[in-house]
């Protein structure tokens, strides 16, 4: 298998050799078996050569060998093709390979915040489901409503009755408070709060941590009884109960009441 990494003639060189260091870590890491091999141009636009690879592999591979710059000639002008240029001698220095290891560092971040996004949409899923319930996740969550959970009728029916849920997976949302060990939510994004609040339906604040526990919390009640008299809130202190099928009907019960469909 050969995996071929080229660039349009507009990007810079130091994009080009981070992008190539950062492939060929990433391929030594995770795969077996890599070698490495560099195309090598003439560099003199009116040679017919011009825009050709040399392809003489053995050929590189003994001047490389042989230490020094290294050079290979073009078949066709005989002009020197310098093998060490600026892009290797860039390829090996250890200010790229750090940057490299920075971005693989935030690249593996991203990566497992949305793993983690991704269980908690999974885990919630599965738990109203097996409720009986319906569950819509949302693709545009920048209003900090992530999804919303229908409830049916006793026939089956969907009601329209609903809540509406803020996923958050991680250790890293609830801060334990020095003074009472209280579980803390920080409000990052303030008008989240506002909005919360002014819904039709319940939002429920619901967490999964990193051991497999999934709590929630209505937090929209939360913040209209902490907001009187005009307080803004920016934390709630998280008094999540189990998140699990059992919860969710007690919440349908809460929230169908009496309610009933022909």
């Amino acid at each position: 298998m050969r995996l071929e990494v080229y660039f349009e003639p507009d990007v810079d060189g130091n994009s080009r050799v981070l992008f190539l260091r950062y492939v060929h870590d990433h391929l030594i890491q995770y795969a077996q078996n890599v070698a490495r091999l560099r195309r090598y141009f003439c560099g003199d636009k009116k040679c017919d050569a011009f825009g050709q690879a040399f392809g003489d592999q053995a050929k590189i591979a003994k001047a490389l060998a042989a230490g020094g710059k290294g050079k290979v000639f073009c078949p066709d002008c005989g002009k020197p093709i310098l093998l060490r240029d600026v892009i290797e001698e860039k390829f090996e220095s250890p200010a790229v390979k750090e940057q490299v290891r920075e971005m693989q560092s935030e690249g593996q971040a991203v990566i497992d915040n949305e793993s983690r996004e991704l269980l908690a949409v999974h885990h919630t899923g599965f738990i109203v489901a097996e409720a009986g319930q319906i569950y819509r996740g949302y693709t545009n969550s920048d209003h900090g409503i992530d999804g919303e959970i229908e409830f049916k009728h006793d026939q089956g029916r969907a009601s329209g009755k609903r809540l509406y849920v803020q996923l958050k997976s991680g250790d890293s949302y609830l801060k334990k408070r020095q003074r009472d060990g209280a579980e803390v939510f920080q409000i990052k994004n303030p008008r989240w709060a506002d909005y919360w609040q002014q819904q039709a339906y319940a939002v429920m604040l619901v967490i999964r941590t990193s051991d497999g526990e999934i709590r929630w919390m209505d937090v929209s009640a939360y913040l209209k009884r902490e907001s009187t008299g005009g307080k803004t809130v920016r934390q709630v202190v998280f008094q999540g109960e189990r998140f699990d099928a059992v919860g969710v009907q007690n919440w349908r019960k809460k929230v169908l009441g009496g309610m009933s469909v022909a």
